[in-house]
């Protein structure tokens, strides 16, 4: 379908009758029409699928096998990680701040999206306060607010005072970076 409509000229009066056209999400509904969904294969080093972690919250992803640059001239919109980032659906999901499987998709999510943020050189963080309210785990292996804790051997972990700050879990360390976790608040 996108292939027979691609080659027209699409005006206000065609995009006006495809409203309705019905487009497949990455978490298994259908949209009706395009505009303010995010066209998965213009995101730079995500994977789609993590998208349907925040799909609860409003994050509304076009299936990557619906995916056609034919969207974009309907009202999709490029789902770069920094757009999606600046999406309040996003904020809410860390916000939501979630415990369990849930909650880490959503962590899981939130680190791709900023370390694909990060390497595209966009910066990334610093203008979003809430992503240090992001569910990390401690050394505990407890869900904690990734401002609340410090990289593990880092200045932060060896003088303040440990019930205050806690210690990131070494593994998320290691997979993440310091980079990443830091732009989250850590």
């Amino acid at each position: 379908l996108y292939a027979a409509l691609e080659a027209h000229s699409i005006g206000s009066d065609e995009r006006e009758a495809l409203t309705g056209l019905p487009i497949p999400l990455i978490d298994g509904r259908f949209a009706r029409g395009a505009r303010g969904l995010i066209l998965p294969s213009t995101l730079d080093g995500v994977d789609p699928h993590h998208l349907k972690a925040l799909a609860p919250w409003g994050v509304r992803a076009v299936h990557p096998d619906a995916a056609h640059e034919m969207l974009l001239r309907l009202g999709a919109v490029e789902g770069t990680a920094t757009e999606v980032l600046s999406l309040p659906a996003v904020q809410s999901a860390v916000d939501a701040g979630a415990d369990g499987e849930d909650g880490e998709r959503v962590t899981e999510a939130v680190l791709h999206l900023v370390a694909a943020e990060l390497a595209s050189g966009a910066g990334g963080g610093t203008d979003r306060p809430w992503l240090g309210r992001l569910l990390l785990r401690d050394t505990d292996d407890v869900p904690t607010q990734a401002s609340e804790l410090a990289l593990p051997g880092s200045l932060a972990a060896d003088v303040l005072d440990p019930e205050t700050v806690g210690v990131l879990a070494p593994d998320l360390a290691d997979r993440w970076g310091a980079e990443v976790l830091r732009a989250v608040g850590v």
